[in-house]
């Protein structure tokens, strides 16, 4: 990737955010732009933070790894689409991060999954969270917590398109997606009765 081509592929994850809501952090050429999460006032629920991550060095790295004081289990999470139904499963090795490129984590792709949250997640407030990279190593960052049900992020369009009962019947983790997503989708979908410990831990065992 050129120069220019880096230049505009972060202008345009600056405006995927919006300008008001900018804030990053720096760590041996990686850039993590805007971390937010969706407020989620359930303690035990789940939480999901995202943010834009440009590696301007000529070393590619990996995402490896997260931690944070609001969850004591926290994961690096995809979305993958197997026999026309979107399931999410547990990233294995980490996440790319390749020399020159811009990897949004965001709602339905990669992102951060903080499993039983041990407090609210409050519109305005924030929370620490550390990044864990094989090469630039660990650094840390502070979460906002916003209300994005609204559509605030272009990228959680599909999300409000989840509100489908039958749908919803067919997901993987539906509660972490009840709590992810808003409160479009119905509470009898999300019955916790109905799912085994694998989906309450937050990822399917192959």
């Amino acid at each position: 990737m050129t120069k220019k081509t880096l230049a505009l592929a972060c202008l345009l994850a600056g405006l995927a955010t919006g300008p008001t809501l900018a804030h990053e952090f720096h760590v041996e050429g990686l850039t993590i732009d805007h971390p937010f999460a969706r407020e989620n006032p359930r303690v035990g629920g789940a939480g999901g933070a995202f943010m834009t991550i440009t590696n301007a060095g000529d070393s590619d790295d990996i995402l490896v790894g997260a931690s944070s004081p609001v969850s004591d289990d926290v994961e690096l999470h995809t979305h993958i689409m197997e026999d026309g139904v979107m399931r999410m499963r547990e990233v294995e090795g980490g996440i790319p991060v390749p020399a020159g490129t811009v990897v949004g984590l965001q709602p339905g792709g990669y992102h951060v999954m903080l499993m039983e949250i041990n407090e609210p997640l409050v519109e305005g407030d924030e929370f620490p969270l550390t990044l864990i990279f094989e090469h630039a190593g660990s650094v840390d960052v502070m979460v906002s917590v916003e209300d994005i049900s609204a559509g605030v992020h272009g990228n959680m369009e599909h999300m409000g398109e989840m509100d489908d009962a039958d749908d919803m019947d067919d997901m993987d983790h539906a509660e972490h997606m009840e709590d992810m997503a808003g409160d479009d989708m119905s509470g009898d979908d999300m019955s916790g009765d109905d799912m085994d410990a694998e989906h309450m831990h937050g990822h399917t065992t192959e």
